[in-house]
């Protein structure tokens, strides 16, 4: 018992060991795996609003750049209110507003300036705008100088960081060819190709440069006459006026952008370097940034722009990229299908946990089964070992009466007169190791499916009588007196050998668990229950009976009635009772006797019709 324990145990250990190994291995990879799914699909939306963010970004730098290349193209003279046009076909000195008196064409452009250095490098820098006009205030509508001149405030504050954005020209055309160069080379954001744009050189007359240079004069001089209310034209101070075969030279730069500070935020202004024989002028243009949301929201409903100043959206609300035109400055989506994600991360728990539950389930069954099966192995070695002692012990006690009596009948011992005694003794004992050996048959046949009966309508009450006749001799010499009450005829369908080895066992049963009793009566009674349909035969001893604890077991092979100090058996009677009756279509079982004294074993068998007289 203590080895079987022993290797059940390891093999219980050694099931959990592996199994555990196993699944423990697995969990772990799989919530592992579990994780990186959950972390994946929680990270897919805010990697598509980065995406769609980086995609808008470079989309608005290439319009920016657009806005850049051809605002680059514009002359100088339009920054101013009134312009003359070198390219006009009126003779004489003639200004006109400049296309950008109403304000900017770009749609992205809030507004263009211009700020003048003079000649004189401690002069005050001077902001104007070609929206307004201070000389002639006529020329402006009041709402366009209610939204320009707060503007032109907010530059006048800046023109000092405005013109040190923007790199000083030289004369030389070769050399400022040189300087766009290597300011091309500089680093630019990623996504944008800027083409590198080289400063130009502006050939002009004397007079329409002159021309240009006093545009208000002019126009107060030509229109005076028709509009009184304007003040008086200031004196001429430009000497170019006068030489007008002289040709003017003016070399302008590229634009290019810088992040200026105007009001409580930063705006993005292309500004640009314009080299005058009267002094330099840094012109330039500020995008409209509610112009550039709107832009946004256009292409991406939702999608904001932000400045490098302001804090970061959370990342649960908005992925941003950097806007590629300028520093600084980022392009904003709100993530969506955060739900969604939640649900697909959910969903790859959910599945794993599908998974693992019943895998680890049929594991835990199978290492299970293993066990059992070791348990079972254990206990049928242990029952063979069992069985082998036992049926040593069986057998030598007849075998050791057939020997003795043999003995002295061949040797003339004893008393003559017991001769036939011993003769008896002989042929019960050969009864008693043929019983023996027949049980242990009956099991080998039980256990190969090879235990076949033939059942046939016969009268169960006196097949019980002849087979109790035939072992009531042995059975009174054993001091077991045996009673049988029956109600004739009782048919049923039997098999009359199968029968036999049911009462047999029974009787034999009997004999064994009431040796040493006071009572050693052995009671059958057959009758018929027509409720049921079957025929019963009940045998009953009054001998110390059957315990709680063995009755569920009393039938299995090998199993002994008592675990110690018992009759010496083989336990196969009962259960090769049981299975020969149930073979027949009845059925053999324990019932605890009312008044609790001895057991009481009913076997049932099919009723038959009694046969037709």
């Amino acid at each position: 018992m203590r080895r079987r324990r022993s290797a059940t145990a390891l093999a219980a250990a050694l099931a959990l060991l592996a199994v555990g190994a196993v699944l423990i291995g697995w969990w772990l990879t799989g919530q592992a795996a579990v994780a990186q799914a959950r972390q994946t699909a929680l990270a897919e939306p805010a990697r598509r609003a980065e995406q769609r963010a980086r995609l808008l970004a470079e989309e608005l730098g290439r319009e920016l750049d657009a806005v850049r290349q051809r605002e680059s193209r514009r002359p100088y003279f339009h920054y101013q209110n009134l312009f003359h046009d070198p390219r006009g076909a009126t003779s004489g000195t003639a200004v006109a507003p400049s296309p950008l008196a109403d304000g900017p064409v770009e749609p992205l452009v809030r507004a263009h300036f211009q700020v003048a250095l003079g000649a004189d490098a401690g002069a005050d820098l001077v902001v104007t705008m070609p929206t307004l006009n201070d000389d002639i205030p006529a020329l402006v509508a009041a709402d366009r100088r209610a939204l320009d001149e707060p503007l032109r405030s907010a530059l006048g504050q800046v023109a000092a960081t405005l013109v040190a954005a923007v790199p000083a020209l030289e004369a030389s055309p070769a050399r400022v060819a040189s300087v766009q160069r290597e300011r091309s080379k500089a680093p630019r954001p990623v996504g944008v190709a800027v083409a590198p744009q080289q400063a130009e050189t502006l050939e002009l007359s004397a007079d329409s440069y002159s021309q240009n240079a006093m545009s208000n004069t002019i126009y107060q001089q030509n229109y005076q006459q028709d509009r009184p209310a304007l003040r008086p034209a200031p004196p001429v101070t430009i000497t170019t006026v006068e030489k007008r075969s002289e040709r003017i030279t003016v070399t302008i730069g590229a634009l290019d952008w810088q992040v200026v500070p105007l009001g409580d935020r930063p705006s993005l202004a292309a500004l640009r370097r314009v080299m005058t024989p009267d002094g330099e002028l840094v012109q330039g243009l500020v995008v409209d940034a509610d112009a550039l949301v709107a832009w946004l929201d256009r292409a991406e409903p939702g999608a904001r722009l932000v400045s490098a100043a302001s804090a970061p959206a959370p990342a649960s609300e908005h992925a941003e990229a950097g806007l590629t035109v300028g520093p600084g400055w980022r392009v904003a989506v709100a993530t969506s299908g955060q739900a969604a994600a939640s649900a697909l991360a959910a969903q790859a728990a959910r599945a794993f946990w599908w998974r693992f539950v019943p895998v680890a389930a049929l594991a835990g069954l199978c290492g299970l089964l293993v066990v059992v099966v070791v348990a079972r192995s254990e206990r049928l070695a242990a029952a063979r070992s069992q069985f082998a002692a036992s049926a040593a012990h069986e057998l030598r006690t007849p075998l050791a009466g057939l020997q003795l009596y043999g003995d002295m009948l061949a040797d003339g011992l004893g008393d003559p007169g017991k001769h036939g005694q011993y003769a008896r003794r002989i042929a019960e004992e050969a009864a008693r190791l043929g019983r023996v050996v027949g049980n242990v048959l009956g099991f080998s046949q039980l256990e190969r499916g090879g235990l076949s009966v033939r059942p046939a309508p016969a009268d169960l009450a006196a097949a019980v009588r002849a087979i109790t006749e035939r072992q009531r001799e042995a059975l009174t010499r054993a001091g077991v007196t045996v009673e049988v009450t029956a109600a004739d005829p009782v048919w049923a369908q039997l098999d009359a050998d199968a029968l036999d080895r049911i009462v047999v066992n029974l009787l034999d049963n009997g004999e064994k668990y009431t040796r040493g009793g006071a009572d050693r009566r052995l009671l059958l009674r057959v009758d018929a229950d027509p409720a049921s349909g079957h025929a019963r035969l009940a045998v009953r001893d009054h001998g110390p009976g059957v315990a709680p604890a063995v009755r569920a077991r009393l039938f299995t092979a090998f199993a002994r009635g008592e675990e110690r100090d018992g009759p010496a058996g083989l336990g196969l009677g009962l259960a090769l009772a049981r299975s020969l009756a149930r073979a027949m279509g009845g059925d053999l079982g324990y019932v605890e006797p009312r008044d609790g004294d001895g057991a009481l074993f009913v076997l049932q068998l099919p009723a038959a019709p009694a046969p037709a007289s």
